[in-house]
């Protein structure tokens, strides 16, 4: 998305709230990050549209940067038994991509910058248990990186980011989370969009979607457990009908994602693990089923943060019932960082990330028969690019300042 006075103008808006002292219930963060990396170019299904375009001229996208601003507006001050809270927040949270590479209408190589606002919603509590949220939003607990307290660095496009892949953020919506005690929470929410890994499965537009959402989280210090559900409904498009609406969503297709996670601590040590599964239809009708498996490990220092994650993609194989074609030859991921504490604000992060494919047997001779039989060259190359992946490998170092 290219900039535009409105954007420029909702920025300057929510800047403007804490600078001028608008309200002193409001409160405005940023973080600017930017970080050289080394990365190989590789082959992806995704490398068509928006969400990896840039893949193939990974090399030449050494520098990057990106810029967060959120603002938060509390009303309603009260009290129960000692603890302070407020009936009514506020969240708006600005995200400003410098030099975007994935960008669909840009030429291979081709950046761009890109604003998203993730989250911009407003939630009332009629009593301190209870919350109901409306507005952009992101469930927290259909996120493992939120869930770990981590999310790896150096991955602005998210080429490595399968260990979070179902996380349902930025998405419109309505939802109500009731907490029993400070550790054990309940959330339900109604959202018009899916995740990513929901849309690159089952094939659909994410913003075309419709998802129930159902949560349950709980934390114990030593051992802390979510496990969140998403039902999801995609695909089809109503006939034309003598009112001459054309186009509207039939939402036929159903899917459900299941997302758990375990971690725990021990003498400041948080190993954890993930596991998350998509099962049912694709927005055409045909069966599909993707499972992922995160192990990982986190431990703060008091001069920084050593993370460290194993992810594990699996699907059925070629021309097998459930087969997702994007997710065939995907096999691991890991990620490393190692984050040095510079000041309070401010702090470097030394990152690794490493991508494994695999070859499908079934995939590589179909497309090696379909060449024997005299298919056209560029017919039988987009079949393969349409399922086939290449490893990748990146390394580098972020900069990251807060305020």
């Amino acid at each position: 998305m290219n900039f535009s006075r409105k954007w420029i103008l909702v920025l300057s808006l929510l800047t403007s709230l804490s600078a001028w002292g608008f309200s002193p219930k409001a409160e405005f963060t940023g973080k600017l990050k930017a970080y050289y990396k080394m990365q190989d170019n590789y082959q992806t299904p995704l490398d068509a549209g928006v969400v990896r375009h840039g893949a193939n001229n990974r090399e030449d996208q050494r520098v990057r940067g990106l810029a967060r601003f959120t603002t938060v507006i509390k009303e309603g001050k009260k009290s129960t038994n000692g603890q302070d809270w407020h009936q009514w927040i506020g969240v708006a949270d600005v995200k400003i991509d410098a030099n975007d590479p994935d960008h669909g209408y840009e030429a291979d190589g081709g950046t761009n910058h890109d604003l998203d606002i993730d989250d911009f919603w407003v939630r009332f509590s009629p009593m301190l248990p209870v919350g109901f949220t409306l507005g952009v939003q992101t469930v927290r607990a259909t996120a493992h990186a939120a869930n770990i307290g981590h999310l790896f660095e150096g991955d602005l496009e998210d080429d490595f980011i399968f260990y979070t892949a179902t996380a349902l953020d930025g998405a419109p919506g309505l939802s109500t989370d009731i907490h029993f005690s400070k550790n054990l929470e309940i959330g339900l929410g109604y959202f018009n969009k899916m995740s990513d890994l929901s849309g690159i499965a089952s094939g659909g537009a994410k913003k075309a979607a419709n998802v129930t959402a159902l949560w349950f989280k709980a934390d114990f210090d030593i051992v802390a457990f979510t496990i969140a559900k998403q039902d999801v409904k995609v695909g089809g498009t109503k006939a034309t009908g003598d009112d001459f609406i054309a186009g509207q969503y039939e939402h036929k297709e159903k899917h459900s994602v299941l997302n758990a996670t375990l971690k725990f601590n021990y003498q400041g040590f948080e190993p954890y693990v993930g596991y998350s599964k998509i099962d049912g239809d694709t927005a055409a009708g045909v069966e599909m089923e993707v499972s992922l498996v995160s192990f990982g490990l986190i431990k703060d220092f008091k001069w920084g943060k050593f993370a460290f994650d194993y992810s594990k993609v699996d699907t059925p194989a070629y021309g097998e019932t459930g087969s997702v074609g994007a997710a065939m030859e995907l096999d691991t991921t890991m990620q490393f960082n190692y984050i040095h504490k510079m000041s309070k604000d401010a702090d470097i992060t030394f990152f690794a990330n490493i991508l494994n494919s695999k070859k499908d047997t079934g995939l590589r001779d179909a497309y090696a028969a379909a060449v024997a039989a005299g298919a056209p060259g560029a017919v039988a190359a987009a079949t393969a690019a349409a399922a086939t992946w290449t490893d990748t490998k990146s390394y580098g170092v972020a900069f990251n300042v807060r305020f």
